[in-house]
């Protein structure tokens, strides 16, 4: 059913009260109230943020959602997951206030190159993988806790929804670096496998990411919108998490908060994953896509082949993403904070630290890169053959080597990563 203002309300009602029935009757426990209160922060971080700063944030993370919302809850790893409604995750409230209308449906049909494209990823997802009731969601219980490392609400959002930059934008701006390839063309999404690396972060705040960018707009104005997915770590999140995250539509943010329409209820975005590659070792690798179906299509993102949800078009400009993209781009990205000295931090893109050059098991990579495009009406998924070298910010701190061999099972393939600082070539940040 699509989820419109004038029964958005009675559809979230009808749900919660469901909720409540089976949840009084299995006897769960599933209040996720205890980690929002100010109760949970130590002394320590309460004198540091401040009472009236940490119950703005605590009342943040109230209106997420609430505890009758939520039906099921579950542990992955180190994190605690809440399967609430599909109508109460943030992004379909938001839409829906704006008057955009919400449905939850499946994802594009998959023709068979692309299903035989997607059995190529060499790792399968997570075993065991916990999975919501049908028509449910998981979303990350966030704890006081982690807000509370920053010294504002406004601060952690900047971080949580709302920090990215575009590559093709700006060059290094911000403290960031960036390792791309790819090629200003009309085009309806991209694809790649990429291996996921836990890499080293050496100042709080950092973040390493390796992602997939695709664009509409001209870059450096308020008319460039983005829609992006890939892992990124960062040091109030632990290891390295799946996302997904928007800019310049409706909604800017990482996943739910970024105007993602999350419609799976076996896979969570923003988990850890259950094995990352080791220098020299074995390499964990994972499938990401995005496609739109045509100019009237949504933008919807697969992981390992499924579909996760879908970036409504509704929220794009018609000078951005409502109808195609400009630009797709595949790589890298730090974030550093430098010292009182202006030194780059010893964080590393992606990989063990290695340059390009050190190649499989030591750099990030990304391979069979490929990209959609069409007629407007239908995609094709092709070889990214255009793609060239996009943007390489700070070479001395991070670079980027692009391969292309139709004989080798990659096909298209980039190395990227670096280990920022060092004494005589990349001492200064951006």
């Amino acid at each position: 059913m699509e989820l419109t203002k004038t029964n958005f309300t009675l559809t979230r009602f009808l749900v919660v009260t469901g909720l409540l029935l089976t949840q009084q009757a299995c006897g769960a426990d599933s209040d996720p109230g205890p980690e929002r209160e100010l109760s949970s922060v130590s002394s320590e971080l309460r004198a540091r943020v401040g009472d009236s700063e940490l119950t703005r944030m605590s009342a943040w993370l109230k209106r997420r959602y609430t505890a009758d919302e939520v039906a099921e809850k579950f542990e992955l790893r180190n994190d605690r997951f809440d399967c609430i409604p599909f109508a109460s995750q943030q992004s379909v409230r938001d839409l829906v206030a704006a008057g955009l209308p919400v449905a939850l449906k499946a994802g594009p049909e998959m023709s068979e190159d692309e299903r035989k494209a997607f059995e190529q990823a060499a790792g399968d997802d997570d075993e065991a993988r916990p999975s919501c009731p049908e028509g449910h969601v998981a979303q990350r219980r966030i704890p006081l806790t982690e807000l509370a490392r920053f010294t504002s609400l406004a601060r952690y959002l900047d971080k949580y929804s709302g920090a990215e930059l575009d590559p093709g934008a700006l060059e290094g701006a911000n403290n960031r670096d960036y390792a791309t390839a790819g090629k200003t063309v009309t085009n309806y999404g991209a694809d790649s496998i990429i291996n996921i690396w836990s890499p080293s972060l050496e100042v709080d705040g950092d973040h390493s990411i390796s992602q997939i960018w695709i664009g509409g707009g001209s870059p450096g104005t308020n008319q460039r919108q983005t829609v992006e997915a890939g892992w990124r770590k960062a040091t109030w999140l632990g290891d390295s998490r799946l996302f997904v995250y928007s800019m310049g539509g409706t909604q800017t943010g990482y996943n739910t908060t970024g105007g993602f329409v999350q419609t799976s209820q076996a896979v969570a975005l923003d988990s850890t994953f259950a094995a990352y590659s080791s220098a020299g070792g074995t390499q964990q690798e994972r499938r990401f896509t995005i496609k739109k179906e045509g100019d009237n299509g949504d933008w919807w993102f697969g992981y390992q082949g499924q579909w996760i949800g879908y970036w409504p078009r509704s929220q794009f400009a018609s000078t951005g993403l409502q109808n195609r993209a400009s630009d797709y781009k595949f790589g890298g990205e730090v974030y550093d904070i430098p010292n009182a000295n202006n030194v780059h931090t010893k964080t590393d893109m992606g990989g063990d630290g290695s340059f390009a050059s050190g190649g499989n098991k030591h750099a990030a990579y990304q391979r069979n890169l490929s990209v959609y495009k069409g007629d407007g009406v239908s995609t094709t998924l092709y070889d990214a053959s255009d793609v060239t070298t996009f943007l390489v910010s700070s070479s001395k701190c991070y670079d980027m080597q692009l391969f292309a061999n139709t004989a080798n099972a990659w096909r298209y393939w980039i190395y990227f990563g670096g280990p920022g600082w060092s004494s005589v070539n990349c001492p200064n940040a951006q």
